[in-house]
Order: C-alpha cells, then sequence, then structure tokens
C-alpha cells in the first residue's frame, strides 16, 4: 500500500523533489513547450543529462511525456515560497519561468513574483541561482529589467520582427534558427 501511495503522491507531484544541481521550470503553458525547452538544454553538452523539476498548479498529473523525458513534477503555485522549496530551489542551478498563459501581459506580473521570491531566496542563500524568464509584453521590459532576474525574454513582436527581415532578407531566417537552437548547425 505504501508503494502504492507514494507512486500515486509523485505521480500527482505532491512530493518533495531530491534533486540538486537541477532546473525548475515554472508553469506549463503547453506539454509541447516544455518538453522543447528541455529538449534544447539537453543538446548541450553541460546541461546534457540535467535533472529537470516542473513547478504547475494547473496539471492534475505528471504527463507521460515528462516520465519520458525524466522531467519530475511538483504540483503548486510557484509564487509560494514552500512550493519552490518542495521543488528544491535551495539546492537548483537555475530556474526558467514560463508565461504561465501566452499571450496574456497578465501573466508577466505573476512571472516577476516568482522571480522576485527566488531572488530574495537568493540572497538569503548567499549563492546565484540563475534565473531567466519569459516576458509577454514590451511594456513589462523595464520592469524586468530593473529586477535582480538574470535575464528575459520579451516574445512580444519578435515574430513580426522576423517576418520583416526574412522579406527583406529571403533565407535570413536560417542564420538565425542556427542561433538560435543547439540541436542543429554550428
Amino acid at each position: 500500500e505504501s508503494m502504492i501511495d507514494f507512486t500515486s503522491r509523485k505521480r500527482k507531484g505532491l512530493l518533495k523533489s531530491r534533486m540538486k544541481n537541477h532546473i525548475i521550470i515554472c508553469h506549463c503553458p503547453s506539454e509541447n513547450k516544455l518538453v522543447s525547452i528541455v529538449c534544447e538544454l539537453r543538446a548541450t553538452q553541460k546541461y546534457s543529462t540535467i535533472p529537470i523539476t516542473v513547478v504547475d498548479d494547473h496539471l492534475e498529473t505528471r504527463p507521460a511525456s515528462f516520465q519520458k523525458y525524466g522531467i519530475d513534477f511538483v504540483k503548486g503555485d510557484p509564487t509560494d515560497e514552500n512550493v519552490l522549496m518542495r521543488a528544491g530551489l535551495k539546492r537548483a542551478e537555475g530556474v526558467v519561468i514560463l508565461a504561465q498563459q501566452p499571450g496574456c501581459p497578465d501573466s508577466d506580473s505573476r512571472s516577476f513574483a516568482i522571480g522576485a521570491v527566488i531572488e530574495m531566496v537568493e540572497d538569503e542563500l548567499g549563492r546565484a541561482i540563475k534565473t531567466i524568464a519569459e516576458v509577454i509584453s514590451n511594456k513589462s521590459a523595464k520592469l524586468f529589467n530593473r529586477s535582480d532576474i538574470d535575464g528575459s525574454v520579451i516574445i512580444e513582436g519578435i515574430s513580426d520582427k522576423m517576418m520583416v527581415q526574412e522579406f527583406l532578407h529571403p533565407g535570413i531566417r536560417k542564420t538565425f534558427e542556427q542561433l538560435l537552437t543547439n540541436t542543429t548547425g554550428s
């Protein structure tokens, strides 16, 4: 019975993570996006075997694709410090904060709150935890630039700019693709 209970609690993301030197990914806007990010990370020599833990309050159970890619799951709101501690924040190498709802600028305030919690814990620990946030709106850029978060990627307008560059310079997309991925090119 205890083995069944343990397996059920793990699948539901209710257990405390025991990982070290891992990466925490906050939010799972879609399984495909998350798996794509994990594959991109693992395409580098340094992170090829790094453990990954996803923290999300909308998933009910650990998706089968997570198990296939060795992704751990902790259920809960990543703005809650206790949930991040269950995910092993104190032992983590880094955190990737994804927008909870891509396309919704209100996600930026949640991402900022998560980043602020991580930075406070980082100050208490006296060691760096690399933190990168996905930012939806250009209006939030100034806020994230002023924060202690290590980096942010503002996704608003990227595809628009890429479309114009491809129109002006056909084929430039291939150059950008090689710059943006670890899986192909040099």
